[in-house]
């Protein structure tokens, strides 16, 4: 999966328009570049609310439209809407397809709204133009009707009023003409449209007219004009949309799509793509005799906005995890019979668990106002000399990038006997491979300390009390062996009392 940041610089590379508002305050937290030319606005609206960055968007729905979606969490749609912007240093109405899409968090509350949008300002236009063309199509069918009955009425009087038919013949071969240029004008209408046009005609909607970006979107070439649908197409029988098509053509009902799939065949293969597409009926007075369709490939849209949604889902869960990790690391440090105590780079701490206090004795407020060479207290090697800063193992480990084990010093602070710990202190090394702080554990070892101590000195008065019967009793023993052969009973009663004497 990508990480945020390379999802973030995919969208802003797409030529589709992308921006994404993280408050309910519409705060814009990503805009792409497609979404600025749309605008008129360059990259310093990041951090702006939709209305600072917009002051010419107020008077106009979009802003509680996307507040609403924030709030209720629904999808909003539309298609061919009206937006007045302030594009180049002067306002400009363009038309647009767009959607505001709630983005939630894992309880169903709303996280981010992702807006998309497309400029089908030439759709609309294409439709405005089609329209008038059919309506001028239609005026001139209705005066060719109007001039047959004139011509039937002509043809009742023919042998009377034959400059009058004369006339009526001319009159409909103009209309005819006219009618003819009017069938061209929309085939070139059709031909040069920026967006992707096909017409069918008869119920079993035969291919008519196709142009170029269509031809493009259905990988296909121009032999497929005259075909019906389902022979020209037929990879796209059971398609939703192509259903749609049929069901215009019997209603006469018009019909959009919003972002629908469709199996369809690119570079000889078979693939899922996704479409925005408009059908509208075609007539001739009041039959319905074929079907026009508009359609827009939104597949990178889609699946770029698929692509951020699961990112946004595993980024909910990756926290989720953190959280119950921190809590159960918390709930170490917090139970654990060692004192922990983390520090900045320059000794100072951040960090210190429940038994770390209990083991100096400090509240967290004067502690953390400390630093591990503090002058406010004294840190001594075990002998009772004092231990330079340069010694102290937080010290080495944080200059050398290299764990301290097992190091054992005496601790004196004002108001306090001596404390005796034994610590092992570590580097905390950051993603540049630099040392940002440091970390100790320790013990406190006071009282076995004490007792070795206490060894110590019995030993030193054991060793001293001894000196003495024991140098007794090896001098009665070394003149009882230099006299034993000529030794007086008396004498030799007395080193013998004097030898027990001395063992006792």
């Amino acid at each position: 999966m990508l990480p945020d940041g390379d999802l973030l610089h995919i969208l802003s590379q797409s030529k589709d328009a992308t921006a994404i508002y993280d408050s309910a305050d519409l705060n814009i937290r990503f805009v792409n570049k497609a979404m600025l030319d749309i605008w008129g606005k360059d990259s310093a609206v990041l951090g702006k609310t939709f209305e600072q960055a917009l002051p010419e968007i107020k008077s106009q729905p979009f802003a509680s439209l996307l507040k609403d979606v924030w709030q209720t969490g629904k999808i909003y749609r539309a298609t061919d809407t009206p937006a007045t912007l302030i594009v180049n240093g002067e306002l400009k109405t363009s038309f647009f397809d767009f959607e505001f899409r709630a983005i939630k968090d894992e309880t169903g509350n709303t996280i981010a709204i992702l807006n998309t949008a497309n400029d089908v300002t030439s759709r609309v236009l294409a439709w405005q133009q089609v329209a008038e063309k059919q309506r001028r199509e239609q005026q001139l069918i209705d005066a060719l009707s109007q001039s047959n009955s004139h011509i039937k009425i002509t043809n009742e009087y023919l042998s009377a009023i034959n400059s009058d038919l004369d006339i009526s013949n001319e009159s409909i071969t103009k209309l005819n003409e006219s009618l003819q240029q009017s069938q061209t004008d929309f085939k070139r209408l059709v031909a040069q449209a920026p967006v992707a046009i096909l017409v069918f005609r008869g119920k079993d909607l035969t291919i008519d007219l196709v142009n170029g970006p269509m031809l493009e979107i259905l990988d296909k070439d121009s032999s497929i004009i005259g075909m019906p649908l389902m022979e020209g197409l037929p990879e796209l029988k059971g398609e939703r949309a192509v259903e749609l098509l049929f069901k215009v053509f019997e209603t006469g009902k018009g019909a959009e799509g919003k972002e629908v799939p469709a199996r369809m065949m690119r570079n000889g293969l078979l693939e899922t793509r996704y479409f925005n597409f408009s059908y509208r009926p075609l007539r001739e007075g009041d039959n319905i005799v074929g079907v026009m369709g508009l359609a827009v490939e939104v597949t990178d849209q889609v699946m770029a906005r698929k692509c951020l949604e699961a990112i946004l889902s595993e980024k909910t869960v990756l926290e989720q995890n953190l959280r119950a990790n921190e809590r159960r690391l918390q709930g170490i440090l917090d139970t654990i019979a060692e004192g922990v105590v983390i520090t900045d780079v320059t000794g100072k701490p951040v960090y210190v668990n429940p038994m770390g206090l209990t083991i100096t004795g400090l509240t967290e407020q004067h502690f953390f106002n400390r630093k591990y060479n503090d002058a406010t207290w004294l840190n001594e090697r075990i002998d009772g000399s004092v231990l330079p800063k340069e010694d102290h193992p937080l010290y080495v480990a944080m200059r050398t990038a290299l764990p301290v084990y097992d190091q054992e010093i005496g601790v004196v602070i004002e108001g306090r006997e001596k404390t005796y710990i034994a610590m092992n202190a570590a580097p905390l090394i950051d993603e540049h491979d630099q040392v940002s702080g440091g970390i100790v554990t320790f013990t406190d070892v006071t009282n076995r300390r004490r007792i070795l101590q206490e060894k110590d000195d019995f030993i030193s008065v054991a060793s001293h009390e001894l000196k003495t019967p024991v140098a007794s009793l090896k001098g009665a023993l070394q003149l009882l062996n230099l006299k034993l052969s000529g030794i007086s009973p008396d004498m030799l009663a007395k080193l013998v009392a004097q030898a027990n004497k001395s063992l006792k």
